[in-house]
């Protein structure tokens, strides 16, 4: 289907976050509706491994590339998220 995006095309990112955090269910609201059918998001509860937990301890939300590199953290960046998608395009 012309047009249409697969998977392979989707920009992956990591979403680190924690149960009963606002500042994280803003976050995801505001990267859902900015970026529709653009990401691949894997969320990850800080809280589940205690490597994340002591590489992020209270500093989340954080998002970063699947191999990751940070793209913003505690409040959405849409141009931050814009950017690393624009760069993604021009290597495809």
């Amino acid at each position: 289907m012309a047009g249409s995006k697969s998977a392979l095309n989707l920009l992956r990112v990591k979403l680190f976050t924690r149960r009963n955090c606002a500042l994280c269910d803003e976050f995801v609201d505001a990267l859902e509706a900015s970026f529709p059918r653009q990401l691949d998001i894997t969320v990850c509860d800080v809280d589940a491994c205690d490597d994340w937990r002591k590489q992020f301890g209270n500093d989340v939300p954080v998002l970063t590339n699947a191999e990751g590199r940070l793209i913003c953290q505690h409040f959405f960046d849409k141009g931050a998220v814009r950017e690393v998608l624009n760069t993604v395009g021009q290597q495809a």
